[in-house]
């Protein structure tokens, strides 16, 4: 149950919160995965994301504060910012490895991802 920090303290507990997403994570570094693969994109932080169909739970949206480029292990430049739509759910059946959990937001806890064939429709203007 969720429990907030003084409720947690008075009955002896740690503080618990309720994620719209979680996803529990795993062990493996960002170089551990960076090697699982022969090149990639290094995703720091999506943005802006709405709704594209609330049937299916399709979800558009923007990456923000660093795209990088990675060949053979080796992070090789920077990319510009991408437009992305996703199904959360198909993209979960993608995962090929889960690194430590990270709070992104109060509603969000999940761990670094190495995801197959993301869906990337465009590059950004900015």
């Amino acid at each position: 149950m969720p429990t907030n920090r003084h409720w947690a303290k008075e009955v002896k507990t740690e503080a618990q919160s309720m994620y719209n997403i979680y996803i529990p994570g795993g062990d493996i570094s960002e170089v551990d995965m960076m090697k699982m693969v022969p090149r990639g994109l290094i995703i720091n932080r999506f943005w802006y994301i709405r709704h594209v169909d609330m049937k299916t739970g399709e979800l558009t949206g923007m990456t923000r504060d660093g795209v990088l480029y990675f060949e053979d292990g080796q992070v090789r430049h920077a990319v510009n910012n991408l437009r992305f739509n996703e199904i959360p759910h198909d993209m979960t059946r993608r995962i090929l490895a889960l690194g430590a959990n990270k709070l992104s937001s109060p509603s969000i806890n999940v761990p670094t991802m190495l995801i197959d064939s993301f869906n990337f429709v465009d590059k950004t203007s900015f």
